[in-house]
């Protein structure tokens, strides 16, 4: 990808100098990756810490209970941010999955107190 010139050269782990000579002269002729503005050109490791703090969630929507939720999709306790979804999933889909130790209770963390 870096020699396509749709990649940065990573020089910590550059098992060879040819992928930053790529880099360098696709830079140099501002072709592929360096052809477009630099306000459109994001750093790898800028993209990963924003991915990372900012995980896309599916969660079904809560404030409206009628909403269709996807029931093929496999549902995990870590999709969800408040238990009102979890329980939606659990009681309109019968999914089991939320429920791991089989106590009728969809992810206990977010469902405590309920």
């Amino acid at each position: 990808m870096v020699c396509q010139e749709h990649a940065w050269a990573y020089r910590r782990y550059a098992s060879s100098r040819a992928l930053v000579a790529c880099e360098e002269e696709a830079r140099a002729a501002k072709r592929g990756l360096w052809a477009l503005p630099e306000a459109q050109r994001q750093l790898p490791w800028e993209w990963r810490k924003e991915k990372k703090q900012s995980p896309p969630t599916a969660e079904p929507p809560e404030a409206d209970r009628s909403a269709a939720i996807d029931c093929t999709r496999r549902w995990t306790c870590r999709m969800f941010r408040s238990c009102e979804g979890a329980q939606a999933v659990f009681h309109q889909c019968g999914q089991r999955s939320v429920d791991g130790d089989r106590d009728g209770i969809p992810c206990e963390r977010l469902c405590r107190g309920f």
